[in-house]
């Protein structure tokens, strides 16, 4: 993917999911921070995606989500 991404375009949001899934979670949240700069479009499904779960508990996911300016987490819980 890094490869490709040298010669066309490959959305942040493609590389963090790599990374997520090889479990380098510090990777893939500098990768999902990459496609915030973008307004990378698919980070609306940030708190809903499940293929992001994991990273949800890590200390630098917050700051992505206000950052988007996501709605609250537990208020959108009730």
């Amino acid at each position: 993917m890094n490869t490709l991404s040298a010669r066309q375009y490959v959305p942040s949001t493609a590389l963090a999911l790599v990374y997520t899934g090889l479990g380098d979670k510090v990777q893939a949240l500098e990768w999902l921070g990459r496609a915030v700069d973008e307004h990378d479009f698919s980070l609306v499904f940030l708190d809903v995606a499940p293929w992001f779960e994991s990273l949800r508990s890590e200390p630098g996911y917050e700051p992505l989500r206000r950052k988007l300016q996501l709605p609250d987490r537990s208020a959108s819980a009730r």
